[in-house]
């Protein structure tokens, strides 16, 4: 009987996790991150990559989440919001509470601080430019996406600089969303929600 669940399970539409972190507005990791948690339904191939049924991705874009297992209280959602543009921080922190009043928005000026409230805080997401004052910022991207500890943490970069350019400073990991300024926030306030939905769905569930 097994047997035949997981065969019918194969053969309903599923998506790869790449294009399901395309469809809900998150990186990768986040989508792999809601699947472990039972969030999403995920099951692997026989060569082991994970593939996301369909029906599961429209329930929860639909709000049709799991229900609390055991009523946990609800968790803010932080973002660290880094760039030294000093009016453009004040904007972003203006748009981005207005977006889900459940977000913690934390901002630095230069990378230093940054780095700080990265490790103080532990957020769920950095937004940050690729250049920032104090240190290169591009190697504290990189070092953060490959560090265990912050296998969470959603990272999207907002930056002046080309694709041309920042691949001369070393590249960023393909995972990593880029946008190009002026700060898209239409398509950053899609993203701010998905993934706050998500983050809390699954403390919800926890």
């Amino acid at each position: 009987m097994a047997k035949r669940a997981s065969t019918e399970r194969r053969k309903a539409p599923y998506c790869t996790t790449r294009e399901a972190a395309g469809l809900l507005g998150v990186s990768v990791r986040t989508v792999q991150l809601w699947a472990e948690s039972g969030v999403l339904e995920v099951w692997k191939t026989e060569g082991g990559h994970r593939r996301i049924g369909v029906d599961s991705l429209n329930r929860f874009m639909a709000g049709e989440v799991p229900a609390p297992q055991r009523g946990r209280a609800s968790e803010p959602f932080k973002i660290v919001v880094a760039d030294d543009d000093t009016a453009l921080l004040r904007l972003y922190r203006i748009r981005v509470q207005g977006w889900d009043p459940r977000t913690e928005v934390y901002a630095a000026r230069d990378g230093v601080e940054a780095l700080l409230l990265v490790g103080r805080e532990q957020p769920n997401m950095l937004i940050t430019e690729a250049v920032l004052p104090g240190l290169d910022a591009m190697a504290m991207i990189r070092a953060l996406a490959n560090h265990p500890q912050y296998s969470g943490l959603e990272i999207i970069v907002v930056t002046a600089l080309t694709p041309a350019a920042l691949a001369g400073r070393g590249g960023l990991p393909a995972e990593i969303r880029v946008h190009t300024k002026p700060v898209p926030f239409g398509e950053l306030e899609r993203e701010v929600r998905s993934a706050a939905h998500g983050w809390q769905t699954l403390v919800a569930a926890t």
